[in-house]
């Protein structure tokens, strides 16, 4: 077997190996990792690089120890950390995937974490997110929010939970985790309106356990073309995630601007980094551009409330409320 096939063999044993892990499955896992094995020992072989062997010896240690983890232990947070799959909130697939080397084994296996990540994210904070429904005298509105607090306090944006026409909030506002079908009442505790976020409450013990999502400790950290990932309710069809780039971390505006095109009901969502951790609000799906007196429309652009104005906003709101997330 030449070098091209059996390093297109790793990738798809190790693949596979990655979503028996995700699927708690450890048998199939383990002899997906043993498959992995066998063929670095070829790769091994065929090499005669010292630097090359080195990685690959590296990397074959790596496939015996969650070998024999899940031998003896099943699915572990080992395991898990092995392989790249983000479990603990502190962990960033991305950086993780910076450590794997630069040969074509390490590039191969940074592919396959790299080609996740999105679902990885998703997954582990879609339970998180709400679908919110409010009207008020024959008008209506539909968007998304986000807990960030397991007190039962949530994010969305303020044109979702204000009624326009009468410049008010809406009368009856509720929401729908994507972990619990019961719709529950939401509270606005205090909005924005220039800046479009609104703080919410919600009754816990109505809509079960839930989890925060974590804001990002420091904005400026997030650097244009980073990837992100929106999770928002588009025209009401369910929870579900778009990837994309960032554009402008600061527009002149002071938005966030990013290449993830939203549709009407995504209002309201989080914008995640690759670790997990929240950007942002997506709060339009039409990114306009003011040119000397004309503006214009950008094409395939959304903008989105940073995430260092929505932590001035939380801390005023707490401060003024008397809360404590």
């Amino acid at each position: 077997m030449t070098l091209d096939a059996l390093y297109a063999e790793f990738g798809a044993s190790y693949s596979k190996a990655r979503n028996f892990i995700k699927q708690n499955s450890p048998r199939e896992a383990r002899e997906c990792v043993k498959r992995c094995m066998l063929i670095l020992q070829e790769i091994y072989s065929a090499r005669t690089g010292i630097k090359e062997r080195a990685e690959t010896f590296a990397h074959f240690c790596d496939m015996k120890r969650a070998s024999e983890v899940l031998y003896e232990n099943g699915v572990t947070s080992e395991v898990k950390a092995i392989f790249k799959i983000c479990e603990a909130k502190n962990v960033s697939v991305a950086s993780t995937n910076e450590t794997v080397g630069t040969t074509k084994i390490g590039e191969i296996i940074g592919a396959s974490q790299s080609q996740d990540w999105c679902a990885d994210i998703f997954e582990k904070y879609k339970n998180s997110v709400a679908k919110i429904k409010a009207v008020s005298s024959g008008m209506s509105s539909n968007g998304t929010g986000f807990v960030i607090s397991a007190k039962g306090l949530l994010l969305t944006n303020d044109h979702v939970v204000r009624d326009e026409k009468n410049n008010t909030f809406y009368s009856k506002i509720t929401m729908t985790l994507n972990s619990c079908k019961t719709r529950v009442p939401l509270e606005v505790i205090d909005s924005d309106k220039k800046n479009d976020v609104a703080l919410c409450m919600f009754d816990v013990s109505k809509s079960g356990e839930v989890c925060a999502i974590p804001r990002i400790a420091n904005y400026s950290t997030l650097k244009q073309g980073s990837r992100i990932v929106v999770i928002g309710n588009a025209f009401s069809m369910g929870i579900a995630p778009i990837e994309g780039i960032v554009r402008h971390v600061h527009s002149k505006e002071g938005n966030l601007v990013y290449t993830a095109q939203s549709n009407p009901g995504d209002s309201g969502g989080p914008v995640l980094n690759t670790a997990g951790y929240c950007v942002g609000i997506n709060k339009s799906i039409v990114v306009s551009v003011t040119q000397g007196s004309n503006t214009l429309s950008a094409q395939g652009m959304t903008n989105a409330t940073p995430m260092d104005k929505i932590d001035e906003l939380i801390t005023l709101w707490c401060s003024k409320k008397n809360i404590s997330l």
